[in-house]
């Protein structure tokens, strides 16, 4: 299974009962693999604190076993129910180009991605736990933030009311289209963003 290639889907993920089964995947030994989806459906609304937060911990150790292999290019996560992302997100050394994420829910921060140096496409979405993009964001470090993304879409962030600049390093040289979608608490974000040659802001009436 280490020579598996192309693109691999992993569905129902919050079907998994024994965190172990998701390290013994071995994802980080597949080399070959170019495209990852992990598809959680959404935590259910009607439970407990309790209950509610023993999921979010499973689901947060699941997410770090998923770790894949450096080599991988395209990542999608969608209704992941934990409150951070793992470190693999960040890795610098890593080879994603495209990074898709989707109804992290309770994610209250951003990973690092500014670190990820052959990142193109960045989209963002329905992080509604969400409410400032901060220094994080663009990692650590005075050289350039997110050498590489040339697409930026950010859409339906309920609760994100501010967005910090990059403290001033140099951001997003190669950056030439953005796109932000219904975030309606937003009063601040980079001026560099709404200078692009494509910068379409929609239903955002703090902006």
């Amino acid at each position: 299974m280490d020579s598996l290639r192309g693109s691999l889907s992993i569905k129902n993920i919050e079907n998994v009962t024994n965190k172990k089964d998701t390290k013994e995947a071995k994802l980080d030994t597949k080399p070959y693999l170019n495209k990852l989806r992990l598809l959680w459906e959404e935590l259910e609304d009607d439970l407990d604190r309790e209950a509610q937060d023993r999921l979010m911990d499973k689901q947060a150790q699941v997410l770090v076993n998923l770790r894949p292999h450096r080599n991988l290019k395209e990542l999608e996560i969608r209704n992941y129910g934990g409150m951070r992302c793992p470190d693999w997100l960040s890795d610098s050394c890593s080879k994603f180009t495209r990074i898709h994420l989707q109804g992290l829910g309770y994610c209250t921060i951003l990973p690092s991605f500014g670190q990820l140096p052959l990142l193109k496409s960045l989209n963002v979405g329905e992080m509604h736990a969400l409410k400032c993009v901060d220094y994080e964001f663009y990692g650590d470090g005075n050289g350039v933030k997110f050498p590489s993304p040339e697409f930026l879409k950010v859409y339906q962030m309920a609760e994100l009311v501010r967005w910090k600049g990059s403290n001033g390093s140099i951001c997003m040289p190669c950056l030439t289209t953005f796109s932000i979608d219904d975030c309606p608490k937003l009063v601040r974000f980079p001026s560099y963003l709404r200078s692009l040659p494509q910068s379409n802001i929609n239903r955002c009436p703090g902006l």
